[in-house]
């Protein structure tokens, strides 16, 4: 399993650090510190894009073992002389709370 990564979180909060340097007064906004906030921005996406695609993949991996585990046992029901059973489909009362069945 790979590390996890904190570059986003730890990335974000340095640029509020960053920024709390010109809430104070103590610098003013030039070229070059615009600059340098957007390529930290920049890398901040990407980090965080990555992550994204990790996710989206384990979501999908688990998903798709859920459904050969599924497919597994209907197989095995369906096979000739299996002891694997469905549970039986029993009629439900009907939920509107009004009496009806």
């Amino acid at each position: 399993m790979k590390k996890m990564s904190y570059r986003v979180s730890d990335g974000l909060s340095e640029m509020a650090r960053i920024f709390d340097e010109y809430v104070s007064g103590s610098r003013t906004v030039v070229e070059r510190d615009v600059l340098a906030l957007r390529k930290a921005a920049k890398l901040l996406a990407d980090a965080a894009l990555d992550l994204e695609h990790e996710v989206s993949r384990l979501r999908w991996n688990d998903q798709a073992r859920r459904e050969r585990t599924t497919e597994i046992v209907l197989d095995q029901v369906r096979e000739p002389g299996s002891n694997i059973r469905l549970f039986p489909v029993i009629p439900r009362p009907f939920g509107d709370h009004r009496g009806a069945v």
